[in-house]
């Protein structure tokens, strides 16, 4: 038993199993008083259920106007990455471009160096025929 909690307190699962009864028991709350509420209601059931029927369409209502809210809020979001996507890719061309200016003014000085080194190896080639 004591070796369970202890390993219980290393992975987590003891919060996690403490964390599960607490909500069990909310839960159980909250549909008890539900029904307790219910049960013990000062208007008649059509009454109630026609609360709970304006309840139910007001909420659904707010959860639809949310839902608009966080897809405005999400192209927005979206339109904004893009755009930094664009800056970031722009920049990344920039810099391809120098990268390839280097490279060739590397090319090309290694090729003069070769070449200069190809003409004197060729002028030693001659000097030495000469001879």
């Amino acid at each position: 038993m004591l070796f369970e909690e202890i390993i219980g307190a290393f992975t987590g699962q003891n919060r996690r199993t403490k964390n599960r009864q607490v909500f069990t028991g909310v839960a159980l709350g909250l549909l008890s008083g539900a029904a307790l509420g219910l049960l013990f209601a000062p208007k008649s059931g059509e009454e109630t259920r026609e609360c709970i029927k304006d309840a139910t369409l007001k909420g659904a209502e707010k959860v639809k106007e949310f839902a608009a809210d966080a897809g405005e809020k999400i192209k927005e979001k979206a339109q904004l990455v893009r755009e930094k996507i664009q800056e970031k890719t722009a920049c990344l061309g920039e810099d391809a471009e120098e990268l390839k200016e280097k490279v060739s003014e590397k090319v090309a000085d290694t090729a003069e160096e070769v070449e200069k080194k190809a003409r004197a190896a060729a002028r030693e080639a001659r000097m030495k025929e000469q001879e």
